[in-house]
Protein backbone atom coordinates (compact mmCIF):
# COMPACT_ATOMS: atom_id res chain seq x y z
CA UNK A 1 0.00 0.00 0.00
CA UNK A 2 3.05 2.71 0.37
CA UNK A 3 4.18 2.61 -2.79
CA UNK A 4 0.43 3.43 -3.89
CA UNK A 5 -0.35 5.73 -1.59
CA UNK A 6 1.71 8.83 -3.32
CA UNK A 7 -0.29 7.82 -6.66
CA UNK A 8 -3.65 7.72 -5.42
CA UNK A 9 -6.00 10.54 -6.10
CA UNK A 10 -7.38 13.12 -3.55
CA UNK A 11 -10.29 10.49 -2.45
CA UNK A 12 -12.53 13.69 -2.77
CA UNK A 13 -11.79 14.73 -5.78
CA UNK A 14 -12.82 11.13 -7.03
CA UNK A 15 -16.24 11.11 -5.48
CA UNK A 16 -16.54 14.21 -7.07
CA UNK A 17 -15.84 12.87 -10.38
CA UNK A 18 -17.77 9.73 -9.90
CA UNK A 19 -20.69 11.85 -8.50
CA UNK A 20 -20.82 13.49 -11.80
CA UNK A 21 -20.49 10.66 -13.94
CA UNK A 22 -23.28 9.04 -11.46
CA UNK A 23 -25.67 11.88 -12.50
CA UNK A 24 -25.11 11.63 -16.12
CA UNK A 25 -25.52 8.07 -16.01
CA UNK A 26 -29.24 8.54 -14.67
CA UNK A 27 -29.67 11.45 -16.39
CA UNK A 28 -29.34 9.98 -19.51
CA UNK A 29 -31.13 6.73 -18.16
CA UNK A 30 -34.52 9.30 -17.60
CA UNK A 31 -33.68 11.65 -20.58
CA UNK A 32 -36.38 9.69 -22.74
CA UNK A 33 -39.12 10.04 -20.66
CA UNK A 34 -39.22 13.86 -20.37
CA UNK A 35 -39.30 14.03 -24.30
CA UNK A 36 -42.08 10.67 -25.05
CA UNK A 37 -44.45 13.47 -26.73
CA UNK A 38 -42.18 14.67 -29.36
CA UNK A 39 -40.34 11.73 -30.16
CA UNK A 40 -43.92 9.66 -30.28
CA UNK A 41 -45.37 12.94 -32.46
CA UNK A 42 -42.28 13.03 -34.96
CA UNK A 43 -42.14 8.92 -35.33
CA UNK A 44 -45.76 8.64 -35.58
CA UNK A 45 -45.03 5.96 -32.22
CA UNK A 46 -47.63 4.37 -30.05
CA UNK A 47 -47.47 4.22 -26.41
CA UNK A 48 -47.26 0.21 -26.34
CA UNK A 49 -43.67 1.11 -28.27
CA UNK A 50 -42.32 3.82 -26.17
CA UNK A 51 -43.02 1.62 -22.49
CA UNK A 52 -40.73 -0.98 -24.32
CA UNK A 53 -38.02 1.73 -25.11
CA UNK A 54 -38.33 2.92 -21.53
CA UNK A 55 -38.45 -0.24 -19.81
CA UNK A 56 -37.26 -3.51 -21.36
CA UNK A 57 -35.03 -1.85 -23.90
CA UNK A 58 -32.68 -0.56 -21.68
CA UNK A 59 -33.26 -2.59 -18.31
CA UNK A 60 -33.13 -6.55 -19.75
CA UNK A 61 -29.05 -6.07 -20.87
CA UNK A 62 -28.95 -3.20 -17.88
CA UNK A 63 -29.51 -6.21 -15.02
CA UNK A 64 -27.96 -8.97 -17.35
CA UNK A 65 -24.50 -7.62 -17.69
CA UNK A 66 -24.15 -6.12 -14.38
CA UNK A 67 -22.92 -9.66 -12.93
CA UNK A 68 -20.33 -10.40 -15.65
CA UNK A 69 -18.99 -6.60 -15.48
CA UNK A 70 -18.78 -6.60 -12.02
CA UNK A 71 -16.68 -10.00 -12.32
CA UNK A 72 -14.56 -8.42 -14.40
CA UNK A 73 -14.19 -5.19 -12.23
CA UNK A 74 -12.84 -7.49 -9.23
CA UNK A 75 -10.02 -8.63 -12.37
CA UNK A 76 -8.96 -5.91 -14.53
CA UNK A 77 -8.96 -1.49 -13.91
CA UNK A 78 -11.93 -0.36 -12.23
CA UNK A 79 -11.43 3.32 -13.54
CA UNK A 80 -11.14 2.08 -17.11
CA UNK A 81 -14.63 -0.07 -17.32
CA UNK A 82 -15.77 2.98 -15.59
CA UNK A 83 -14.78 5.07 -18.41
CA UNK A 84 -15.22 3.33 -21.17
CA UNK A 85 -19.32 2.32 -20.13
CA UNK A 86 -19.68 6.16 -19.50
CA UNK A 87 -18.22 6.90 -22.86
CA UNK A 88 -20.44 4.18 -24.45
CA UNK A 89 -23.66 4.98 -22.68
CA UNK A 90 -22.94 8.72 -23.70
CA UNK A 91 -22.71 7.93 -27.64
CA UNK A 92 -25.29 5.95 -27.69
CA UNK A 93 -27.39 8.80 -26.35
CA UNK A 94 -25.98 11.34 -28.84
CA UNK A 95 -27.47 8.44 -31.23
CA UNK A 96 -30.83 8.22 -29.89
CA UNK A 97 -30.74 12.17 -30.74
CA UNK A 98 -29.27 10.97 -34.37
CA UNK A 99 -32.51 7.91 -35.00
CA UNK A 100 -34.49 8.12 -37.77
CA UNK A 101 -36.84 5.60 -36.86
CA UNK A 102 -37.98 2.98 -34.31
CA UNK A 103 -35.51 0.30 -35.13
CA UNK A 104 -32.53 3.10 -34.05
CA UNK A 105 -34.02 4.47 -31.24
CA UNK A 106 -34.23 1.10 -30.09
CA UNK A 107 -30.84 0.04 -30.58
CA UNK A 108 -30.03 3.06 -29.25
CA UNK A 109 -31.66 2.43 -26.21
CA UNK A 110 -30.15 -0.93 -25.45
CA UNK A 111 -26.71 0.24 -25.53
CA UNK A 112 -27.47 2.87 -22.88
CA UNK A 113 -28.59 -0.15 -20.76
CA UNK A 114 -25.28 -2.02 -21.74
CA UNK A 115 -22.93 1.35 -20.81
CA UNK A 116 -24.84 2.09 -17.88
CA UNK A 117 -23.87 -1.36 -16.54
CA UNK A 118 -20.77 -0.98 -16.20
CA UNK A 119 -20.86 1.74 -13.70
CA UNK A 120 -22.10 0.34 -9.91
CA UNK A 121 -20.10 -1.99 -9.34
CA UNK A 122 -16.65 -0.64 -9.75
CA UNK A 123 -17.36 2.33 -8.69
CA UNK A 124 -18.63 1.45 -5.26
CA UNK A 125 -15.33 -0.80 -5.41
CA UNK A 126 -13.23 2.13 -6.03
CA UNK A 127 -14.97 3.95 -3.10
CA UNK A 128 -14.60 1.58 -0.94
CA UNK A 129 -10.52 1.17 -1.61
CA UNK A 130 -10.50 4.98 -1.32
CA UNK A 131 -12.37 6.04 1.34
CA UNK A 132 -11.64 4.45 5.54
CA UNK A 133 -14.64 3.04 7.32
CA UNK A 134 -14.91 6.34 9.15
CA UNK A 135 -15.94 8.31 6.35
CA UNK A 136 -17.11 5.26 3.67
CA UNK A 137 -20.87 5.97 4.55
CA UNK A 138 -20.90 9.73 4.29
CA UNK A 139 -19.09 9.35 0.71
CA UNK A 140 -21.18 6.87 -0.30
CA UNK A 141 -24.06 9.03 0.99
CA UNK A 142 -23.15 11.88 -1.11
CA UNK A 143 -22.51 9.99 -4.35
CA UNK A 144 -26.14 7.96 -3.54
CA UNK A 145 -27.88 11.47 -4.21
CA UNK A 146 -26.83 11.27 -8.27
CA UNK A 147 -30.20 9.53 -8.09
CA UNK A 148 -32.25 12.07 -7.34
CA UNK A 149 -29.59 15.48 -9.18
CA UNK A 150 -29.32 12.83 -11.91
CA UNK A 151 -33.53 12.79 -12.78
CA UNK A 152 -33.32 16.14 -12.31
CA UNK A 153 -30.80 16.80 -15.00
CA UNK A 154 -32.82 14.05 -17.08
CA UNK A 155 -36.58 15.00 -16.73
CA UNK A 156 -36.21 18.80 -16.08
CA UNK A 157 -33.13 19.77 -17.98
CA UNK A 158 -33.68 17.45 -21.12
CA UNK A 159 -37.21 18.97 -21.84
CA UNK A 160 -36.37 22.37 -21.06
CA UNK A 161 -33.39 21.93 -23.55
CA UNK A 162 -35.94 20.64 -25.82
CA UNK A 163 -38.13 23.63 -25.20
CA UNK A 164 -35.60 26.19 -26.41
CA UNK A 165 -34.28 24.00 -29.38
CA UNK A 166 -34.89 20.52 -30.22
CA UNK A 167 -35.65 16.73 -28.49
CA UNK A 168 -32.38 15.71 -30.23
CA UNK A 169 -30.82 18.86 -29.25
CA UNK A 170 -30.87 17.42 -25.76
CA UNK A 171 -29.93 13.84 -26.23
CA UNK A 172 -26.59 15.35 -28.08
CA UNK A 173 -26.01 18.05 -25.83
CA UNK A 174 -25.96 15.98 -22.41
CA UNK A 175 -25.01 12.88 -23.85
CA UNK A 176 -21.78 14.75 -25.05
CA UNK A 177 -21.18 16.08 -21.55
CA UNK A 178 -21.22 12.13 -20.55
CA UNK A 179 -18.30 11.92 -22.99
CA UNK A 180 -15.82 14.43 -21.43
CA UNK A 181 -16.57 12.98 -18.26
CA UNK A 182 -15.32 9.78 -18.70
CA UNK A 183 -12.68 10.95 -20.62
CA UNK A 184 -11.76 13.42 -17.84
CA UNK A 185 -12.08 9.60 -15.19
CA UNK A 186 -9.59 8.50 -16.96
CA UNK A 187 -7.05 11.89 -16.17
CA UNK A 188 -8.32 12.29 -12.98
CA UNK A 189 -8.56 9.11 -10.79
CA UNK A 190 -5.67 6.73 -10.63
CA UNK A 191 -6.72 2.74 -9.83
CA UNK A 192 -5.55 2.51 -6.30
CA UNK A 193 -4.10 -1.04 -5.14
CA UNK A 194 -6.80 -2.73 -3.85
CA UNK A 195 -7.90 -3.35 -0.03
CA UNK A 196 -6.95 -6.59 1.34
CA UNK A 197 -8.45 -8.11 4.33
CA UNK A 198 -6.52 -8.39 7.43
CA UNK A 199 -4.98 -11.78 9.17
CA UNK A 200 -6.67 -11.26 11.89
CA UNK A 201 -10.39 -10.84 10.16
CA UNK A 202 -12.91 -13.40 10.69
CA UNK A 203 -13.39 -15.74 8.02
CA UNK A 204 -16.35 -15.79 5.72
CA UNK A 205 -19.23 -17.43 6.37
CA UNK A 206 -20.99 -20.30 3.98
CA UNK A 207 -23.85 -19.63 2.30
CA UNK A 208 -25.78 -21.87 5.03
CA UNK A 209 -24.40 -19.82 8.08
CA UNK A 210 -24.73 -16.78 6.51
CA UNK A 211 -28.52 -17.73 6.26
CA UNK A 212 -28.82 -18.82 9.68
CA UNK A 213 -27.43 -16.10 10.40
CA UNK A 214 -30.37 -14.04 8.56
CA UNK A 215 -33.13 -16.13 10.09
CA UNK A 216 -31.86 -15.42 13.87
CA UNK A 217 -32.08 -11.47 13.36
CA UNK A 218 -35.98 -10.92 14.39
CA UNK A 219 -35.58 -7.35 12.18
CA UNK A 220 -34.61 -9.26 8.99
CA UNK A 221 -37.88 -11.55 9.50
CA UNK A 222 -40.29 -8.92 10.11
CA UNK A 223 -38.67 -6.86 6.75
CA UNK A 224 -38.98 -9.53 4.77
CA UNK A 225 -41.66 -12.03 6.07
CA UNK A 226 -44.78 -9.28 6.89
CA UNK A 227 -46.72 -8.87 4.20
CA UNK A 228 -47.46 -4.89 4.84
CA UNK A 229 -43.85 -4.37 4.55
CA UNK A 230 -43.84 -6.06 1.38
CA UNK A 231 -47.10 -4.61 -0.09
CA UNK A 232 -45.50 -1.07 1.14
CA UNK A 233 -41.99 -1.81 -0.84
CA UNK A 234 -43.79 -2.37 -3.27
CA UNK A 235 -45.75 0.10 -3.61
CA UNK A 236 -43.04 2.96 -3.00
CA UNK A 237 -41.21 0.79 -6.18
CA UNK A 238 -43.52 1.12 -8.54
CA UNK A 239 -44.61 4.58 -7.77
CA UNK A 240 -40.92 5.97 -7.82
CA UNK A 241 -40.55 4.13 -11.04
CA UNK A 242 -43.97 4.35 -12.71
CA UNK A 243 -44.57 8.22 -12.08
CA UNK A 244 -41.41 9.45 -14.10
CA UNK A 245 -41.78 6.44 -17.13
CA UNK A 246 -45.78 7.10 -17.63
CA UNK A 247 -46.65 10.67 -16.24
CA UNK A 248 -45.53 12.37 -18.91
CA UNK A 249 -47.95 10.40 -21.43
CA UNK A 250 -50.65 11.11 -18.87
CA UNK A 251 -49.65 14.85 -18.74
CA UNK A 252 -49.59 15.37 -22.45
CA UNK A 253 -52.84 13.66 -22.82
CA UNK A 254 -54.73 16.12 -20.11
CA UNK A 255 -53.37 19.53 -21.58
CA UNK A 256 -53.70 18.62 -24.78
CA UNK A 257 -57.17 16.66 -25.43
CA UNK A 258 -58.63 18.87 -27.63
CA UNK A 259 -55.84 19.80 -29.63
CA UNK A 260 -55.69 18.83 -33.47
CA UNK A 261 -53.82 21.36 -35.20
CA UNK A 262 -50.21 19.31 -35.89
CA UNK A 263 -47.75 22.49 -34.92
CA UNK A 264 -49.98 22.70 -31.89
CA UNK A 265 -49.76 19.51 -31.13
CA UNK A 266 -45.59 19.13 -31.26
CA UNK A 267 -45.78 22.40 -29.33
CA UNK A 268 -47.87 21.02 -26.96
CA UNK A 269 -45.30 18.00 -26.60
CA UNK A 270 -42.35 19.86 -25.35
CA UNK A 271 -44.34 22.47 -22.72
CA UNK A 272 -45.76 19.07 -21.24
CA UNK A 273 -42.49 17.56 -21.18
CA UNK A 274 -41.16 21.19 -19.99
CA UNK A 275 -44.24 21.25 -16.97
CA UNK A 276 -43.62 17.38 -16.13
CA UNK A 277 -39.61 18.24 -15.93
CA UNK A 278 -40.35 20.92 -13.89
CA UNK A 279 -42.97 18.80 -11.22
CA UNK A 280 -40.70 16.16 -10.28
CA UNK A 281 -37.47 18.60 -10.39
CA UNK A 282 -39.57 20.47 -7.62
CA UNK A 283 -40.24 16.89 -5.87
CA UNK A 284 -36.81 15.87 -5.86
CA UNK A 285 -35.44 18.96 -4.62
CA UNK A 286 -37.64 17.62 -1.50
CA UNK A 287 -36.48 14.73 -1.55
CA UNK A 288 -32.88 15.26 -1.15
CA UNK A 289 -33.13 18.60 1.29
CA UNK A 290 -33.35 15.59 3.94
CA UNK A 291 -30.02 13.70 3.17
CA UNK A 292 -28.34 16.99 2.09
CA UNK A 293 -29.26 18.16 5.90
CA UNK A 294 -27.75 15.48 7.52
CA UNK A 295 -24.67 15.61 5.33
CA UNK A 296 -24.44 18.89 6.85
CA UNK A 297 -25.30 18.37 10.03
CA UNK A 298 -22.24 15.70 10.22
CA UNK A 299 -19.82 18.11 8.45
CA UNK A 300 -20.09 20.70 10.96
CA UNK A 301 -19.65 18.23 13.67
CA UNK A 302 -23.06 17.44 15.32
Amino acid sequence: MTEAAGRRSNPWLVLAVLLSIYIVNFADRYLITGLVGPIKAEFGLGDSFMGLLMGPAFVVLYVVMGVPIARLADRSSRIRIIAAGCVLWSLATIATGLATGPTSLALSRVAVGIGEAAFVAPAYSLMADYFRVEKRGLALAILGLATYFGQILGQGGGPAIAALASWRFAFWSIGALGVVLGLLALVLVREPLRELPAESAPPRPDFRALVRLLLASPAMLLITAVPANNFAFTAIVMTLAGLPQGGCILLTRALMADVVDEDELRTGARRSGLYFGLMLTTSKIAIVAGPLALVALQLVGF
